[in-house]
């Protein structure tokens, strides 16, 4: 057992390193300016993401393990499957354009410098929520699935007694504020976009957790929101 964990923690690192250099690439080598300052802040939120959601992910070894597994697992829902491909084309989508789009190749206008204050700011927030919601939720798998191995309860305390799913604000908020950081229209479309797919996930994984898992149905009856309070 402490073999296998300390294998999942190598691996973790490994991820880690090899993060810090691809987002550089993403960047700085896309965007053609290393000393973009803009990228500067957006890449320093990116890195401190990555080893703020490591540090809380290897509090909980069990999660740290299921996160680090396939994206596409055997009996996985189709539905899911698709679901999630699409999502991964706008997230990928988001990391080229943008560097592209706000420094390369200024296809979008200079945003204001509010925005981009407003956005650095959003964006940091969401990386936060990210950060809170692993803490939060021992359960979060990258695959809708009812993790019946590891005992999976509903979790309806902290973040989850406010939305049903934080997570995927954290990720709106991560997105939405890194384009409007960067000041690309390309990154704010794809980041829309990107929201909407797993807005829809959210909705099919409801489903699945309502037929397959004890006492989520009550939890839906209790938490009205879905992902913004006041909103949906």
């Amino acid at each position: 057992m402490l073999g296998a964990t300390m294998g999942i923690y190598t691996k973790a690192i490994l991820r880690l390193i090899l993060a810090f250099i691809v987002l550089y690439l993403l960047v700085f080598t896309l965007g053609g300016n290393p000393s973009w300052l803009q990228g500067w802040i957006y890449y320093g939120i990116l890195i401190a993401t990555v080893v703020s959601n490591l540090a809380v992910l290897s509090r909980d070894p069990a999660l740290l393990e299921e996160r680090m597994g396939p994206l596409f697992r055997p009996g996985q829902n189709r539905t899911d499957r698709i679901q999630l491909s699409v999502f991964l084309v706008f997230y990928t989508a988001w990391y080229v354009l943008m560097p592209l789009d706000a420094q390369r190749f200024h296809w979008s206008s200079d945003f204001p410098l509010w925005l981009n204050i407003s956005g650095g700011l959003l964006m940091a927030g969401g990386s936060g929520l990210l950060a809170v919601c692993f803490a939060q939720n021992s359960y979060l798998s990258t695959v809708v699935r009812v993790q019946a191995e590891r005992g999976h309860r509903v979790i309806d305390s902290g973040l989850y007694s406010v939305v049903r799913h934080p997570m995927y604000l954290g990720v709106l908020c991560f997105m939405l504020g890194g384009a409007l950081l960067l000041g690309s229209v390309w990154g704010t479309l794809t980041a829309v976009l990107g929201t909407l797919t797993l807005y829809i996930r959210a909705i099919s994984e409801e489903q699945l957790l309502c037929r397959e898992l004890p006492g989520y149905a009550d939890y839906v009856q209790r938490v009205r929101w879905r992902l913004i309070p006041g909103l949906f």
